[in-house]
């Protein structure tokens, strides 16, 4: 009897993307908060920075769930 892999599995995947994404965007706004805090520069510069790693991260998360396939 063959079992398919959990990471095949679309609700798996799923899953997989929220907690992963989740811990990200978790981290982006603890890491802008501090530096904010710090007066570490510009707002606009310090939210590019902490939430467009959070951003590009969700997204090559999402890429490399669908490129394992169904």
């Amino acid at each position: 009897m063959a079992t398919s892999s959990p990471s095949r599995k679309p609700l798996g995947k799923l899953i997989l993307l929220a907690v992963i994404s989740l811990f990200f965007w978790h981290g982006a706004e603890r890491i802008f908060l501090t530096l904010k805090d710090m007066k570490a520069g510009p707002l606009p510069g310090l939210k590019l920075a902490t939430y467009g790693v959070a951003g590009l991260v969700t997204l090559v998360t999402v890429l490399v769930l669908l490129s394992i396939g169904f």
